[in-house]
Parts: C-alpha cells; sequence; structure tokens
C-alpha cells in the first residue's frame, strides 16, 4: 500500500508541471518572474462514480448495497470532497538567488457535502500564510510567519530568525539553489514539449497531451532524476508504462504572453486514474472484481498580475488578534534535550490504528505493540514468551525494561509493580489498559477516532 500511495503522490506532483510547455521551448516558459501577483482559481468535479461505488461495494459489503451497511451516503460524501471550487491568491517578491523572500498565500474554499439524508452542509474555509525571510546578513537572519487557520478565529505568529544557524542557511540555499532549479525546470520542459501537442496562437499557445504521452514523459522525468540521484552501482526499474492516468480529453493548457511573460493560463485535466492498473504495474494484486476508476474534472485558471510591481500585504497583528508561538518555539530551542532531539525517545506522540478498540469498565484498551513501537521507533525491542511479554530499550531514561503476562492485571516497570487491569489478547494482538500509557508512563491520551468510512480506529498520546 505505501508504494502505491508513494506513485500516486508522484503522479499528482508531476502532472503540476505539465502546464510548462512548448515544442520550441517559447522565451515566455524560461523567464522567471521574482515580483508579481497571481490569482489562481480551481475548481474539481467528479465525473463518474460508478466504478467507485462498486469497489466499495465489493470492500465493505457482501451484498452489493453500500448503504445497508453503512448510516451515510457515502458516494455523496466522496462526491463533495471532490466537487468544490476554490480561489488562491499568492503575492511573491523574491530576490534572484532566493536570500530574500516576502510572500503572502491565501486561500478560500466553499463546498458542500452531504452526509446523509438527514444531514448536508456548506463549508467556506480561509487559509493564509505570510512568511517575511531574509537571509542575506548571515549574521542577523529574518524569518517570519504568520499562519491563519480555518479552525481559529486569531492569526499565529513566529519569529524565528535569531535561531537560524549559518548552517541553516547554508542548507536551504543548498536546496533552493537557483541554477540548480533553473536546470531542473528546463529538463522537465524538454521531457514534457516531446510527447505534447503543441499549437502556437497569435497570443500564446495551446497544449494538449493524451495518456500515452503522458505516460511518456513520466517515464522520462523518472529517467531523468534516476540519472542524477542513483549511483552507477544501482539499478531503475520502475516504469509508468501500462497505467491510466488521463480520460479521453487528456489536458488542454491555453497560455496567453505579455511583454515576456506568461500573464493569463487555463488548464483542464481529465483525471482517468485507473487504481487496478495502476496497482498491477508496481507489481502489487488488485483483489477486487471492480475495476477501481476514478474521473475527476480539474479546471484551472491563473491570472498574473502586477508583474515587477508587487508589494507584497501582511495582515495587521496585535495581541488581540494573534497568538504568538515564540514562546513555545523557544522553549523547545532552549531545552536540554532539544540538540539531542534526532536521538531522544518517546517522540512528542506515539499513535496507532487498529480495527477495534475496546471498552472495559469504562477504560479503553489499546495495541501494546504499535504505541511502543511508534513513541520509541528502533530503540524499542518486545519480546513474547508463552504469555510473558518483555519490551526492553536503551536510549531513554526510565524505561530499561517493561514486563507483563496475558490475562494478569500486573505489569513491572524496571521491575517496579503496577496494578492497570487484566492484559488481554485479541485476535493475536496485545491489548493493555490505556491507564498504562497515562498512570505508569505519564503521558496524555490526547485523541481517539473512529473512522466510519473504513471502520477503523486510531489512538494518540501525548507523551511529553
Amino acid at each position: 500500500m505505501k508504494r502505491i500511495i508513494t506513485v500516486l503522490i508522484t503522479i499528482i506532483v508531476f502532472m503540476t508541471t505539465t502546464v510548462f510547455a512548448d515544442v520550441n521551448i517559447p522565451k515566455e516558459f524560461m523567464t522567471y518572474p521574482q515580483n508579481y501577483t497571481a490569482s489562481y482559481s480551481l475548481s474539481m468535479q467528479i465525473d463518474d462514480n460508478t466504478d467507485i461505488r462498486a469497489l466499495f461495494d465489493e470492500i465493505f459489503t457482501t451484498d452489493d448495497d453500500i448503504s445497508n451497511t453503512i448510516g451515510t451516503d457515502f458516494m455523496s460524501f466522496l462526491s463533495a470532497m471532490f466537487e468544490y471550487d476554490g480561489n488562491i491568491y499568492l503575492q511573491a517578491d523574491m530576490s534572484k538567488d532566493f536570500k530574500k523572500i516576502k510572500l503572502s498565500l491565501t486561500n478560500t474554499t466553499k463546498f458542500s457535502s452531504v452526509v446523509s439524508t438527514n444531514l448536508n452542509y456548506t463549508v467556506n474555509s480561509n487559509v493564509g500564510i505570510w512568511m517575511d525571510m531574509d537571509f542575506s546578513d548571515e549574521t542577523k537572519p529574518k524569518l517570519d510567519l504568520i499562519l491563519q487557520s480555518p479552525t481559529s478565529d486569531k492569526y499565529y505568529s513566529i519569529n524565528v530568525g535569531n535561531y537560524i544557524t549559518k548552517e541553516d542557511i547554508d542548507s536551504f540555499l543548498n536546496v533552493f539553489n537557483a541554477e540548480y532549479i533553473k536546470k531542473f525546470y528546463e529538463d522537465l520542459l524538454v521531457a514534457f514539449y516531446e510527447n505534447a501537442s503543441v499549437n502556437k496562437t497569435n497570443y500564446g499557445c495551446k497544449i494538449s497531451m493524451d495518456n500515452e504521452g503522458f505516460v511518456r514523459y513520466l517515464d522520462e522525468v523518472v529517467t531523468r532524476i534516476s540519472d542524477e540521484q542513483i549511483t552507477e552501482d544501482e539499478e531503475i526499474s520502475f516504469s509508468f508504462k501500462d497505467m491510466n492516468f488521463l480520460g479521453k480529453d487528456g489536458i488542454q493548457a491555453d497560455y496567453r504572453f505579455k511583454n515576456g511573460y506568461i500573464y493569463f493560463s487555463q488548464v483542464s485535466a481529465d483525471i482517468m486514474l485507473d487504481i487496478s492498473s495502476i496497482t498491477k504495474a508496481i507489481g502489487e494484486e488488485w483483489p477486487y472484481k471492480s475495476s477501481g476508476k476514478i474521473n475527476i474534472k480539474i479546471n484551472e485558471k491563473i491570472d498574473y498580475t502586477k508583474i515587477d510591481k508587487t508589494v507584497v500585504e501582511y495582515p495587521y497583528i496585535n495581541d488581540g488578534n494573534s497568538i504568538s508561538l515564540n514562546n513555545l518555539f523557544e522553549d523547545e530551542m532552549n531545552s536540554n534535550e532539544y540538540e539531542d532531539y534526532e536521538f531522544e525517545y518517546p517522540y512528542w506522540t506515539a499513535s496507532a490504528y487498529c480495527t477495534t478498540l475496546p471498552v472495559i469498565d469504562g477504560q479503553y484498551y489499546v495495541p501494546l505493540r504499535a504505541i511502543l513501537e511508534d513513541g520509541y521507533a528502533e530503540s524499542v525491542l518486545i519480546d513474547y514468551n508463552n504469555d510473558v511479554i518483555t519490551a526492553t530499550s536503551e536510549y531513554f531514561d526510565g524505561f530499561n525494561t517493561l514486563t507483563m503476562t496475558i490475562g494478569s492485571d500486573k505489569v513491572y516497570l524496571d521491575s517496579v509493580e503496577h496494578t492497570i487491569g487484566k492484559v488481554i489478547l485479541i485476535d493475536d494482538v496485545t491489548y493493555v489498559n490505556s491507564r498504562l500509557f497515562t498512570d505508569v508512563f505519564g503521558w496524555q491520551l490526547t485523541d481517539i477516532t473512529h473512522e466510519l468510512i473504513s471502520d477503523t480506529y486510531s489512538v494518540t498520546f501525548y507523551t511529553e
């Protein structure tokens, strides 16, 4: 499953690059405005959910009727997740070496969702991030951030320049190396126009690409990246061949040029993800009869204005309308554990996902191994000897050995006895009373979620 997710993420990333190309690569595609304002409008709509409905019927039911087992109008809910309209407003002012960046990015989204015949709602969401960065003076670096969340009535602000080292700046500038980005960008353009159909117009150009060309493009991109990232002793054999990503309309893009820049673009993508073909192509089995096709239409318009004339605007921040995160950040930076953080266990949180989460005498019982391994990673070893369970670790204070026995309500933490409730076994998974982590380890039980769609549970502890 992780391989499938990785492939899909890769596809999404590279699909965002497909809007830049021409058979001769016009100079307008090769210029890089450092100062501009851009307005984006984005709409997504699921075209046909028949195959998805059949897939979920097969996964969740045995009688081909998902509505009999799930009390939610799931397909309407799924459609609503795709069918929305959003607007993005971007202001940017950057130096050519990326040492100075001023940025304002805000997003407004509206979508309606149907949970069931008894519940539907409309969501209006506002999100924003503002950044003011100046790494030109390495002795006094500046990095100010302002965040806007749809779940908070206040802004969040943080000023972290005082904690940035020269090594941090060098690392950042190495990643955002202007020459490397330019070369990588140009390589993507070359790979794309070789597989696209391009027609010049009086005001710009029009570009189209079908699934066959898109697959060739993806393979070329992977090859180009692997040539840089993979050593001589390594070999890459992955290919997107036989995978379906685009429907009959494919990708259609219309670009308009003015004064040496792209000032307007309109892109439509007819996405048809054939999950079964993708799964098979990467060597995994597809256990369902359903095809698992997702058909989505995406339309995007981008309008660039005020090129070389933009002044980035920031929200007015004061004590009444904002919350400063400086103290929280400073506490972490100044804590004794900070410099060795990457070696510190447990992590800040420990979570687990499971198919059942028993409640006995009002107490939640959670999976032992999943919690320990998520909190302590490779530092913990768990041994099962008949009904005796022993967990050991050497990388953190206060926990060398944890011992318990199935059916007993006693656990021993470094030989100290604690009574927490019986240790139980469900489908070969050891469950312990959540009090082991709250009362004995001193953690906080912060979240328990029942995912109705997958009928799974998640549980999270805050460990500090």
